[in-house]
């Protein structure tokens, strides 16, 4: 599905990355300039540097009344994980750097508009990193490997996902660059149909790989 971007911000000269990602996206000033593009289904991005919790809130709550099909992503220049954990509870999808590099937008739209989340690397890190071992006895004690359709650096790159490592830690790991470890994710993604990282990393670990 095609998503019309639109971001909401009052610093528009923070965008340029985010407009090559996009070029035919909008940039508003308002949150009520997205009403008039919410046929389209839009995917709206949130400036949030300039937005105490109240005002993100009230931004938050307006877009789920007005135009509840939306999913909202925040763009930030100051990321942490519990402002992005805050962020989540209020019914976001996601957070990413502002400056982030044209291809990873693309990849947090993809991830957010197929029902995932983007947490970003250090807030993913810790939630896989305490969810149990054993997380669900049915796909521990089945016999079928859910990873059986994987090559053998593929099995790797995933178990080291399921361990919570980061695309850097796996590149030291096993060797090989972060480049190819993202060509790999993207190849096991494909292969067990799952929709991001965190997924993935419930699925080793609850197969206890």
């Amino acid at each position: 599905m095609t998503h019309l971007h639109i971001c909401l911000t009052d610093m528009p000269g923070q965008l340029i990355r985010w407009q090559k990602a996009f070029p035919f996206g909008r940039i508003v000033t308002r949150i009520e300039d997205v009403t008039p593009f919410s046929n389209a289904e839009p995917m709206v991005w949130l400036h949030v540097d300039s937005l105490d919790d109240e005002a993100l809130g009230r931004a938050v709550s307006w877009l789920r009344q007005n135009i509840p099909e939306a999913r909202s992503v925040a763009l930030t220049s100051q990321p942490a994980p519990s402002r992005t954990m805050h962020l989540l509870q209020l019914g976001m999808r996601g957070c990413c750097h502002t400056l982030s590099a044209p291809e990873l937008f693309k990849r947090v739209a993809k991830v957010t508009s197929n029902g995932g989340y983007w947490l970003g690397e250090d807030l993913l890190t810790r939630m896989i990193q305490s969810v149990p071992v054993d997380l669900s006895p049915s796909v521990a004690t089945d016999k079928t490997d859910p990873l059986a359709g994987l090559s053998d650096r593929e099995r790797e790159v995933a178990t080291q996902v399921g361990h919570g490592a980061s695309n850097r830690d796996i590149a030291k790991k096993l060797g090989i660059s972060e480049k190819t470890v993202k060509a790999h994710l993207s190849a096991i993604f494909q292969k067990l149909d799952v929709r991001d990282r965190l997924q993935l990393a419930l699925l080793v670990r609850s197969s206890k790989h």
